[in-house]
């Protein structure tokens, strides 16, 4: 986010994004994937307005690789319904999915380190707004998981 006076960046965190499919799909076997194993396959991608469309192109085009999406779908329910179907591959950060993935409706794998630069996100609000209690109980909550997102994977 650009620097503006009147905002106050209380956490910020990196998404690294998965490669997310139905469970019983050809690439769920994998451990990591790369971007060139996706040239082939069918995809849900968001237009390219939006943010992670644009890195996930700008790295396809560095490694030489052609990314087609056969759906642009800008609502995340849609993408995933899509890829439950198995009609699609998606490109998602995990949380994205965790509640698919934990009742086994998806499978997300890891790009592999390098392939795709995580997106940045920050926690942020007006500095000069009053918070009541609950929103600073809130704002601690969102703030740990935001420095998870920065912990390296066990």
């Amino acid at each position: 986010m650009p620097r503006h006076d009147d905002i106050l960046t209380l956490a910020s965190g990196t998404l690294e994004h998965h490669v997310v499919m139905a469970p019983d799909h050809p690439l769920a076997a994998a451990r990591t994937l790369r971007l060139a194993d996706l040239a082939d396959q069918p995809l849900a991608l968001p237009d390219a307005r939006y943010g992670v469309r644009q890195a996930l192109d700008a790295a396809a085009r560095q490694q030489g690789v052609r990314l087609t999406p056969t759906f642009h779908a800008s609502s995340l329910e849609t993408q995933k319904a899509l890829a439950m179907a198995g009609v699609v591959v998606l490109v998602l950060p995990p949380m994205a999915v965790a509640r698919e993935c934990c009742a086994g409706q998806l499978i997300g794998i890891p790009l592999q380190h390098g392939e795709l630069l995580g997106a940045r996100v920050d926690l942020c609000l007006y500095r000069h707004r009053q918070r009541s209690f609950a929103t600073e109980a809130c704002l601690s909550l969102l703030a740990e998981q935001f420095n998870r997102l920065n912990m390296p994977s066990a």
